[in-house]
């Protein structure tokens, strides 16, 4: 929903995230960094540090989130 947050502790060193946003726009930020996913965007990243999903937008997001080990 607008305004929520949800921030995660690093993961195992190997692991990673697929991310594949299917509605609105999801915020992505990685240890300090900030990178803006809009629908029918994917992207993955190495999850073994910290990071958090948060919606910026005025409209909910939703995303497939795929955790790989």
């Amino acid at each position: 929903a607008p305004g929520e947050c949800y921030a995660s502790e690093a993961d195992a060193s190997g692991w990673s995230e697929q991310i594949y946003v299917t509605e609105g726009r999801l915020t992505l930020i990685i240890e300090h960094a900030q990178r803006q996913l809009d629908k029918g965007e994917f992207f993955i990243f190495p999850s073994d540090c910290r990071y958090a999903y948060r919606n910026d937008g005025e409209e909910p997001v939703r995303f497939v989130r795929n955790v790989v080990i």
